[in-house]
């Protein structure tokens, strides 16, 4: 019989570690970011610079520079804007930071530059992206041995 009701024999442990060892962590994750964004005391227009970022909305950005945000600036936990537009994937929002001035060698809270979120992202175009732009190839940092050897 099985622990839990309506599970067939077999599954329910599976499923449950599962939901431990992925599910629950990363939604742990994602409200602690928004736990620390909320309790930062941002102002309207760092949040809105954040949203816009994370979205990769390019009119809402343009918006925000309207008002004067630094494209080098710290915003939580130590993120530059364009390492955390790169570990998030936002090409569009990495691509207008870097027209807007942006720092190509530019790291995050733990020392990683955006190179090797990049890499560690494997986006290839946002590898191109950031060599054209002047990124030091050299300042890859904290890479394990699989990320090494998918360059």
């Amino acid at each position: 019989m099985s622990r839990w009701p309506g599970r067939k024999q077999g599954h329910s442990w599976r499923t449950a570690s599962v939901w431990a060892c992925f599910v629950i962590p990363r939604l742990l994750s994602l409200l602690a970011t928004v736990v620390v964004i909320s309790s930062c005391g941002r102002t309207e227009e760092a949040q809105a610079f954040y949203e816009a970022l994370l979205a990769g909305d390019i009119s809402a950005l343009d918006e925000v520079a309207a008002d004067g945000i630094d494209v080098n600036g710290e915003m939580i936990d130590g993120w530059t804007p364009l390492p955390f537009s790169i570990g998030n994937k936002r090409f569009a929002s990495a691509e207008w930071l870097l027209s807007r001035g942006a720092d190509a060698n530019s790291m995050d809270g733990g020392g990683n530059s955006a190179i090797s979120w990049a890499v560690k992202m494997r986006s290839g175009r946002h590898v191109r992206l950031l060599l054209e732009r002047g990124s030091d190839p050299l300042s890859l940092r904290a890479l394990s041995k699989r990320e090494r050897s998918s360059m």
